[in-house]
């Protein structure tokens, strides 16, 4: 049943949301927009839902970037397009709790010129931070190396960038040691091995990205990089955390802003595209109309 149907079949507004919620967590924004045309017999709250995600596209490139959506395994989604003859680059993402880098994906994926990225995006269900990998398939980010070269037999790169926001954080800055990423960045992320947001469980190792990075980060030679409103007490102090296992890490505050939703706030100002552009991409493809 393709998504439309399941939106027209549902049982109302609450279910409408979370089948709405959970495509724009994959979806691509070709994908977006196809249901967007065809969004005429749904309720009016979802329409208005679907506009506001459609309008956020829209504003944020003036056509929809042309990415494939491919499903690699529960939680992985794979994202590429045709390339611009030159060479590629791979930006990895740790989502956070809500399965999503803060914003819905089709409005991330905007940001990423795809002639010359592709995106793999790592979902953690079981929203324990990554500590346990991604369940079901790796049972470590440690493993991501390994288990890319084999799903993804061209996993060949030019760079590859890591990114993760709030709970996929600190596991964005511990997978871009262990892929050798030339960027890493955290935004809104902590360490696990501080967090009260984690589900109690006396088996779940939460110092194990500390005592990853600590074994594994002297070879690293990429920059690592957190971000976070300036005025949220909480980012503030998860950066700190960060750093005192990352001493090399760089910590920005952007004053002026509060919310724990950095990349909304900086796409409000319409200032998403250069963040983007200097904490991730790193000037490659950093043009804003570039497909």
């Amino acid at each position: 049943m393709s998504i439309l149907e399941r939106l027209t079949a549902a049982q109302g507004p609450a279910e409408s949301y979370r089948l709405l919620i959970e495509f724009s967590n994959v979806a691509t924004p070709l994908e977006f927009q196809a249901v967007a045309a065809q969004a005429g017999s749904l309720s009016p709250p979802t329409r208005r839902a679907i506009e506001s995600v459609t309008g956020m596209m829209q504003r944020s490139h003036a056509t929809p970037q042309t990415f494939m959506h491919q499903a690699l395994a529960p939680g992985i989604n794979f994202y590429a397009g045709a390339g611009s003859g030159g060479p590629k680059h791979l930006v990895v993402v740790f989502t956070g709790n809500q399965l999503r880098p803060f914003l819905p994906l089709p409005v991330f994926l905007q940001h990423v010129p795809v002639r010359h990225f592709d995106v793999l995006v790592l979902q953690d269900a079981s929203r324990q931070w990554f500590l346990r990998g991604v369940p079901g398939v790796l049972d470590s980010i440690a493993e991501l190396p390994r288990w890319l070269s084999s799903a993804l037999p061209s996993f060949q790169y030019s760079s590859v960038r890591s990114v993760g926001t709030s709970a996929g954080g600190a596991a964005a800055l511990y997978g871009g040691i262990v892929l050798g990423a030339a960027r890493s960045l955290a935004i809104g992320g902590s360490t696990p091995s501080r967090a009260t947001q984690l589900p109690p469980d006396p088996e779940l190792d939460r110092t194990l990205f500390d005592r990853m990075i600590a074994a594994q980060l002297p070879a690293h030679t990429g920059v690592l990089h957190a971000c976070y409103s300036g005025d949220n007490a909480r980012d503030a102090e998860g950066a700190a955390l960060l750093r005192e296992h990352l001493p090399a890490l760089r910590c920005t505050g952007f004053p002026g802003l509060t919310d724990h939703n950095l990349p909304f706030e900086l796409w409000k100002q319409g200032q998403l595209h250069p963040f983007m552009r200097d904490y991730l991409l790193g000037g490659i493809g950093n043009n804003r109309n570039s497909q």
